[in-house]
């Protein structure tokens, strides 16, 4: 499940994982140092968790994340591809934060913070984005499409309900 922040792979991928019984990796969980300084941690430790998910059977990963996910990808049965205009991830991630702060569990709490992350998922929606350093987690559409060109076969590239019911189509052979 891939897609810009706000895009919605979250709920598609718990959606799906309920209708099948899988578990979902949430991969900003995966690919930063939780335990340490919070950094990004380094690509060959990503790609190596990567292949070890990989290797099980019946998973759903999901997050924004190219490049150290390739092995991922080519043991999919189906990649995800959450596309909806950016408007609408602004406004998901903005409604998100509010629902958050009301419920005073926001993990990220501050308005400042959040108008940064806004500004973060404005440049990925418009290919510009430097959040990573160095870029070896090419995120924004026309690098997922570039990404994505070899498993093309295996795609499912929209948004919400439709794709949901896309995907159980396609995982029970319909």
């Amino acid at each position: 499940m891939i897609g810009c922040s706000g895009s919605g792979k979250t709920t598609v991928a718990r959606k799906i994982a309920a209708d099948f019984g899988l578990e979902v990796h949430e991969l900003d969980f995966i690919a930063w140092d939780r335990g340490g300084d919070g950094s990004l941690l380094p690509y060959e430790t990503r790609l190596e968790i990567a292949r070890e998910l990989a290797s099980q059977d019946g998973w759903i990963v999901e997050g924004i994340y190219l490049g150290w996910t390739t092995p991922l990808m080519e043991r999919a049965d189906v990649i995800v591809w959450m596309d909806v205009p950016m408007r609408v991830a602004l406004w998901r991630v903005f409604w998100r934060h509010v629902k958050a702060e009301l419920r005073r569990d926001n993990r990220f709490p501050g308005w400042r913070r959040l108008f940064r992350f806004m500004k973060m998922v404005a440049d990925q929606y418009r290919n510009r984005s430097t959040t990573f350093d160095p870029p070896d987690v090419p995120i924004g559409p026309e690098s997922i499409k570039r990404e994505l060109e070899p498993f093309q076969s295996r795609v499912v590239k929209g948004s919400g309900g439709e794709v949901v019911e896309r995907v159980n189509a396609a995982l029970n052979g319909d």
